[in-house]
C-alpha cells in the first residue's frame, strides 16, 4: 500500500516536471495528447478524438494547466465574439468535454470563486 502511493506519488512529481518543462519550451511532452488530430489517449490505448469545439475548451485549460480558468474566459476561447451562445451553454460545454474524457488521464475540475472556474488536472486511474 504504501509502495503504490510512492510510486503514484513519484509519478504525479514526474508529470509536475514534464508540465513545468513544457511551459518552459512550449512544447507538448505529453504523448497522450495528439494536438494535431485533437485526439486524448484512453488508458485502454484508443485515441478519442474531441470535436473543434472540445479540442478549444480542452486546448485552453491546457495551456493553463496549474491555474483555474474563469468560465467567461474560456467561453471567449472557444466562441468567437461574432458567434452567440445560451447561458447554459458554458456548463453544456463542460459537461461533454468531462464526458469525453472519461476514459483518459485527464478531468475538468470546478473552482468556485467569486465565478465559476475551470482547471484541466492530470491523474492516474485509481488515484
Amino acid at each position: 500500500m504504501i509502495a503504490h502511493r510512492t510510486q503514484a506519488k513519484a509519478e504525479q512529481l514526474l508529470d509536475r516536471l514534464g508540465e513545468i518543462a513544457a511551459r518552459a519550451t512550449g512544447e507538448n511532452l505529453f504523448s497522450d495528447i495528439d494536438a494535431l488530430r485533437h485526439g486524448v489517449l484512453t488508458t485502454a490505448g484508443q485515441w478519442c478524438y474531441l470535436t473543434p469545439r472540445l479540442w478549444r475548451a480542452f486546448e485552453m485549460l491546457e495551456k493553463h494547466r496549474g491555474s483555474p480558468v474563469d468560465v467567461d474566459r474560456l467561453a471567449a476561447a472557444v466562441w468567437p465574439a461574432a458567434e452567440p451562445y445560451a447561458e447554459n451553454s458554458r456548463r453544456q460545454l463542460v459537461l461533454e468535454l468531462r464526458q469525453a474524457l472519461a476514459g483518459t488521464r485527464w478531468a475538468v475540475k470546478t473552482w468556485r470563486l467569486d465565478n465559476t472556474a475551470y482547471e484541466l488536472v492530470a491523474g492516474h486511474p485509481g488515484d
